[in-house]
């Protein structure tokens, strides 16, 4: 098992359980995440201008305020920047299917559920 995605207890007597989160987050941001995706302040950039675009699109179409789709949407530009700043990170790809799948069910998408099950024609 990949020893980063495992938060080992604090022993109470040197650490609170969210100085082990923080802990486990240092490692994360400096040490996987950094070699994975990059300088934080590039990924970060990316992401913020992608959502800069779809907040434009959204609000150029005449709506205000984010709904629930709107969260899974900006949620998968996260990942999508993140696949800008590395094609062959498989987990990339994962979260951002499973956000618009969420998106979608949260927008009551009507495509019956059966026909795509059964494989029916325009699914």
């Amino acid at each position: 098992m990949n020893q980063d995605n495992v938060i080992q207890q604090p022993d109470p007597t040197q650490i609170t359980l969210r100085g082990a989160i923080l802990e486990h987050a240092k490692r994360l941001t400096e040490g996987d995440r950094n070699k994975v995706y990059g300088d934080p302040d590039s990924n970060m950039s990316c992401f913020a201008h992608l959502v800069d675009a779809y907040l434009g699109g959204l609000y150029s179409a005449g709506r205000s305020g984010l709904n629930a789709t709107d969260g899974a949407m900006i949620l998968a530009l996260l990942k999508i920047s993140r696949v800008a700043a590395n094609q062959t990170h498989w987990d990339s790809y994962i979260d951002l299917a499973a956000y618009a799948a969420i998106g979608g069910e949260c927008a009551g998408v009507t495509k019956p559920v059966d026909q795509l099950r059964e494989g029916g024609k325009n699914a």
